[in-house]
């Protein structure tokens, strides 16, 4: 072997070397998943995924290179795949997570001065980036007179087609984990685009100014938790009665609750449900006053002195999005609902009153695909082994937030975007009372703060999570409003039709 095709084998390692550990730090869980048994070889198979995906794209530059019609375009690839692992060392080095959607409409909003402040204050990622593009540079030209295989043009291809396979897989299998983790060479790209979609979503809400004229009656909570919940039927918890015992944790803290027993939710769908939960958008006119959304719960606390952090494990999600847009902090995290928690701990560090919204994938179809293998509780070829699984592993992660809280001046409210109707041993979204009845309860850290908050609706009578909004108000130290929508408990259909939640199927 000639001195110089060693030399340019030890350069397209050392570059891997770099790309993959940059991938690594965004996607941090995978680093774990390695030390468990459970978990290693899904982990490898990534990793060896995006390795040959960017093998594949630094000879399809090559080739790109060889024809003087498209070697700019070689360099220009070369360029933006420096700058997605120059993100991925920024994140990790700065902040030691990996970079989300929040930070990428951070990106999208700095001007030119603050991009160039912040390039200069990362001075070992920007090396990282420009020692990656050089040897890149390098290996292209001097590649360009060694690859002439026409089967390697098949290979330089293979960083393209694979995102397809991915993507298709995602849609009709499912992807393991949280949301999903688009497999793509520029892996920070699907980042960008929600930011992007994000941004345009919440000028429209955010045009519309709130004008809060509430009066303060009390002190408030000074740390409240918001944690909603997906597709979680309150059917299969044992906290309601279940014979399974999925909810252990919350059962040993039940007598610390106010919990509601028999909620429902005002739609069967997250993009329907969670705004009419949050803010003051009604079913009647769901479609037409839109902006009514910009009175949510977050932008009521904003108000109030409170400091709002929204962190999700979630992919974006049109009428969520917008929502969380008013955070003042926003974080989407990678990865199972477990991963929220070091961000949570981080978050409760913070002095001043606290809303911190924790938006999970629960038991959002595939239920199997919820929670990794080593928590699996039920195995008795049973239709509801892995829904009552995924319910578990919910409850695990309301019990480590139990943990963090007990003691403080804190509160946890819980509840379901929706449930899911049984129908023919699957479990399905559907306009229907079986699909909407949901868990619903407020867990207070010292039980003696549960007499010092009266709230207006009964545990004992049927009640709309769109009472959300005003026992938030109670929580935070407003009087709480009475809303017709929740008076009247309008439902809102798939079809956009409302209809009296008394009035819906069964």
């Amino acid at each position: 072997m000639k001195p110089t095709k060693k030399i340019l084998y030890f350069l397209s390692f050392f570059s891997l070397i770099i790309y993959i550990f940059g991938f690594l730090f965004s996607y941090d869980y995978l680093i774990s998943d390695l030390s468990s048994k459970v978990n290693r070889f899904s982990s490898i198979r990534s990793i060896a995924e995006y390795g040959l995906m960017y093998i594949s794209f630094l000879v399809f530059c090559v080739f790109l290179y060889k024809n003087k019609y498209t070697k700019i375009f070689s360099f220009i690839l070369l360029f933006l795949v420096s700058i997605n692992s120059f993100i991925s060392y920024c994140c990790y080095f700065v902040y030691g997570s990996g970079f989300n959607i929040g930070m990428a409409v951070s990106v999208l909003d700095s001007n030119i001065a603050e991009a160039m402040n912040m390039v200069t204050s990362y001075i070992a990622p920007l090396c990282i980036a420009l020692v990656m593009l050089g040897i890149n540079i390098i290996l292209v030209i001097k590649c360009s007179k060694y690859l002439t295989n026409k089967y390697l043009k098949l290979f330089s291809i293979i960083w393209i087609v694979l995102p397809g396979i991915f993507l298709l897989k995602h849609h009709f299998i499912g992807a393991k984990g949280g949301s999903p983790m688009v497999k793509n060479t520029f892996y920070h790209f699907r980042d960008f685009k929600g930011a992007y979609e994000l941004q345009k979503r919440m000028n429209g809400v955010k045009d519309n100014v709130v004008n809060y004229t509430y009066k303060k009656s009390h002190e408030g909570i000074e740390n409240l938790i918001v944690l909603i919940g997906e597709s979680g039927r309150r059917q299969n918890m044992s906290l309601y009665g279940y014979s399974r015992n999925t909810t252990p944790e919350q059962l040993k803290e039940k007598e610390n609750m106010y919990i509601f027993k028999d909620a429902n939710s005002p739609a069967g769908i997250t993009n329907l449900s969670i705004p009419l939960t949050m803010s003051l958008i009604e079913p009647d006119h769901f479609e037409n006053d839109f902006e009514k959304m910009s009175d949510n719960v977050i932008n009521l606390a904003n108000n109030y002195g409170y400091n709002t952090t929204w962190l999700s494990t979630q992919n974006n999600i049109k009428g969520v999005t917008e929502i969380a847009s008013f955070s003042k902090n926003k974080m989407w995290i990678n990865g199972y609902d477990v991963e929220i928690l070091p961000q949570l701990k981080e978050t409760l560090q913070k002095k001043g009153k606290k809303l911190i919204l924790l938006h999970i994938n629960g038991s959002h179809p595939n239920p199997c695909l919820r929670y990794p293998d080593n928590e699996t509780y039920f195995n008795e070829d049973n239709e509801f082994d892995c829904y009552d699984n995924s319910i578990h592993y919910t409850d695990r992660l309301i019990g480590q937030i139990f943990k963090e809280l007990k003691g403080k001046n804190a509160a946890l409210v819980y509840f379901t975007d929706h449930g899911l109707k049984q129908n023919d041993g699957k479990l399905i979204h559907t306009d229907s009372k079986e699909s909407t009845k949901v868990p619903f309860y407020v867990w207070f850290a010292r039980k003696e703060q549960q007499n010092s908050y009266n709230f207006t609706k009964p545990t004992d009578k049927p009640v709309s999570i769109m009472y959300l909004y005003p026992l938030v108000m109670n929580l935070i130290g407003l009087d709480e409003v009475k809303l017709d929508k929740i008076e009247e408990n309008k439902y809102l259909r798939l079809n956009h039709s409302s209809v009296l939640y008394k009035d819906l199927n069964d």
